[in-house]
């Protein structure tokens, strides 16, 4: 158990969060913004960003800021708080609880040695540096020092200090993104406490997951203008012109695009040689296969890929058709890869680690706001590396649009159904078997398919302990209310006839988020409603091996004690 307060976070800042800038849902109220405040200032005082299982993140801002986006009340986020706090350990690294090497912990990071690889990537350091991005978000604002410390040339590709370059952006999205996720957190819910963490997250991360992926070059052609191309061609975005408030159309107005959209890319992805994935292994770890997925010319075929992907400086402006279309292709790309990999015929899974792809996407718009247009184009270029790098890992799996399609559009939690009836004709009050009068209702709610699937998604994943369907529920609403009313074959980046190995995605529509949604809580149960919580898939489900058999990953315990080797195959 962690302990409290040391002396050194006394004067650490409030938190300023607020509801989201971003996303919008009922429920929320002073009462759950004051419980929001203290559990993440108590958070942030006391505990390290990681948790007392190896490896595994601490997760408690994002559980708390999600299940307050979707409208928990204080007493669901004081007792979330109090579910995460046995899990946690010291801020402090001469705790008790802390297993540091105290000899590579500075007293104190500062501007002259924030940059140094002895500090740089060892998790010992956050306190530190915790401490130097609260003193500098003080200094410099929220804005300025993401620009300066993850965007700035001189914190990329360039020495600061003397120092080897920081690569800020690559440990930004590095840990299957959970820097990225953190900095967006604080970018959409205002709080300079939980972006100070998100930074300090990103400086002890190492480089591994896209390293290979990152070079001076890449960095200096993204600060390049690039005006679209004489040979632009159109492609649909999902957002609506002014005369198209007024339009019967549910297609979306096209956008002029000088080369190919996110899933696009992902097409030509899954028949490049360059691109194959390593062969199956079950003995091989995530950090084995992490380091080897970009030897043998992958990185050098990624690269290739990525820079395909149309980032023109008209197409990453402000407004509709800028980079709000990237932020919809990221979205349908992010929402196929967590739950449109499965096989028809076996029963829906969703991998543990592709899912972190969705959970990350709900960010990108509270971020590039920020952002000038190149620095928009370095983090949409690497995010997409991030995204196919993740991709490998996970096997290349067939994204196929056409068996999300298939599942259910009305995913409603059981044992919710209605007790009314409908009345008996005009006249006349209905009945229970008892004899006993029943409310009157328009039509019968034992009908699935008269009900707002959302209503009881959002409920009942709200009580999950796993923060990690909360977000992804809350990322797929987002892109519900952005897109859910789009027609077959409009979804943004869909462009027909040119996606052929993405199945379905032609005739797709905005029902795409709430059937994936359905299947999220499939696999990880009605918590609420009392089903047993279930696990992510810890195998990668681009390997027809796997799918093999009926496994779909560890029990909880086995997580717990083989954490470095989610990748062997274990029945649950």
């Amino acid at each position: 158990m962690f302990q409290v307060n040391p002396a050194f976070s006394q004067g650490f800042p409030a938190s300023t969060a607020r509801p989201s800038t971003l996303f919008t849902f009922t429920g929320v109220n002073p009462a759950a913004t004051a419980a929001v405040r203290r559990v993440l200032e108590e958070n942030d005082r006391s505990t390290d960003i990681f948790m007392d299982v190896r490896y595994a993140h601490n997760h408690l801002a994002h559980s708390i800021l999600a299940r307050y986006a979707l409208g928990a009340p204080a007493s669901l986020i004081e007792g979330t708080w109090e579910y995460d706090k046995p899990h946690s350990v010291s801020l402090d690294p001469t705790a008790v609880d802390r297993e540091v090497d105290l000899s590579r912990v500075p007293d104190e990071i500062t501007v002259d040695n924030w940059d140094s690889p002895d500090y740089l990537g060892f998790d010992g350091t956050y306190s530190r540096y915790l401490t130097f991005f609260h003193k500098e978000i003080d200094r410099l604002g929220p804005i300025g020092t993401v620009k300066i410390y993850l965007f700035d040339r001189q914190s990329n590709v360039e020495s600061r200090n003397g120092h080897p370059p920081a690569q800020m952006l690559v440990r930004f999205f590095a840990g299957f993104f959970h820097p990225l996720i953190h900095i967006g957190y604080g970018f959409e819910f205002r709080d300079r406490i939980v972006l100070a963490e998100g930074l300090a997250q990103a400086a002890v991360h190492r480089t591994t997951l896209i390293g290979p992926l990152f070079s001076p070059t890449r960095y200096d052609q993204a600060f390049q203008s690039q005006p679209s191309s004489a040979n632009a061609h159109n492609k649909t975005n999902g957002h609506p012109t002014i005369a198209d408030h007024w339009s019967t159309n549910v297609t979306t107005p096209s956008a002029t695009e000088s080369g190919l959209t996110a899933l696009e890319i992902y097409s030509l992805f899954m028949t490049d040689p360059g691109s194959a994935p390593l062969p199956y292994d079950t003995q091989r770890g995530v950090n084995d296969t992490l380091q080897q997925s970009l030897q043998g010319g992958r990185a050098e075929a990624l690269l290739d890929l990525a820079h395909k992907w149309s980032l023109t400086d008209e197409e990453l402006r402000d407004g509709p058709g800028g980079y709000e279309l990237k932020v919809g292709e990221l979205g349908v790309l992010c929402t196929l890869l967590a739950c449109g990999s499965s096989r028809w015929g076996k029963k829906p899974r969703v991998e543990f680690f592709t899912m972190h792809a969705l959970t990350s996407s709900i960010f990108a718009p509270a971020i590039l706001p920020v952002l000038s247009i190149p620095e928009r184009r370095i983090f949409l270029d690497l995010y997409l590396l991030a995204i196919l790098d993740l991709a490998l890992l996970s096997g290349r799996p067939t994204l196929d649009a056409g068996l999300l399609m298939s599942y259910d559009l009305y995913p409603v939690a059981p044992g919710t159904e209605g007790k009314a009836r409908v009345k008996n004709g005009s006249f006349g009050t209905a009945k229970n078997v008892n004899g006993e009068t029943l409310p009157d209702v328009v039509i019968d709610p034992h009908k699935a398919d008269t009900r707002n699937p959302w209503l009881s998604i959002v409920e009942s994943c709200l009580y999950q302990t796993d923060s990690h369907t909360v977000k992804s529920i809350r990322s797929l609403c987002y892109l519900a209310q952005k897109y859910a009313n789009l027609a077959p074959g409009a979804l943004p980046g869909a462009v027909p006839g040119k996606c052929p190995n993405i199945p379905g995605l032609d005739t797709a529509d905005g029902t795409l988020f709430v059937r994936a949604a359905g299947i999220i809580m499939g696999v990880k149960g009605w918590s609420r409603e009392g089903q047993i919580e279930g696990v992510w898939a810890r195998n990668p489900l681009g390997y027809d091996a796997v799918w093999e058999d009926e496994v779909v990953g560890w029990t909880l315990q086995e997580l717990n004690d083989h954490r470095d080797s989610a990748y062997a195959v274990k029945k649950t």
